[in-house]
């Protein structure tokens, strides 16, 4: 509720380039403008650059889902889900770093593609990672499922 409030808030005194989102790096707003502003200008996007425009929102949902959830498990008294869930996060973040050279505040996305081509060995490493990542999301759910605090 608040954020929504604060959401309308903050469209009515600020442009869309202004305003981020904090936590959803490629989800929301800006990608829409984007979207929309292709189809006004009739923009083709190449193959290869909605891949990878898939690929990067699809890590940044993944981010924000583990960070949600794992935050509400702090939040009712379980802190060891949140912490291996952030040095997890942490590993998807070095994705970012890699590509757009930022963390956070990533201009990765273009209207009309991507500023720039994927680093070379980097969705191979994005393979391996998540091949780590499922068994990682397999112990952070039975800690919290099997944590007597759910029980």
């Amino acid at each position: 509720m608040q954020v929504n409030v604060y959401e309308k808030a903050v469209v009515k005194f600020r442009c869309s380039f202004r305003r981020r989102p904090y936590l959803c790096f490629y989800d929301g707003p800006r990608t829409r403008s984007f979207f929309s502003r292709e189809r006004l200008l009739n923009c083709e996007v190449p193959l290869r650059a909605q891949y990878i425009r898939v690929l990067f929102r699809e890590i940044t949902r993944i981010s924000n889902h583990s960070l949600a959830s794992t935050t509400h498990a702090m939040d009712v008294g379980a802190s060891t889900p949140f912490l291996w869930a952030f040095e997890e996060r942490e590993k998807l973040l070095e994705f970012y770093e890699r590509v757009p050279g930022a963390r956070m505040h990533a201009s990765f996305i273009r209207p009309g593609g991507v500023a720039q081509d994927l680093p070379l060995g980097l969705c191979r490493d994005i393979d391996s990672s998540t091949q780590q990542f499922a068994s990682r999301i397999d112990e952070l759910e039975e800690m919290s499922t099997g944590n007597r605090i759910w029980k």
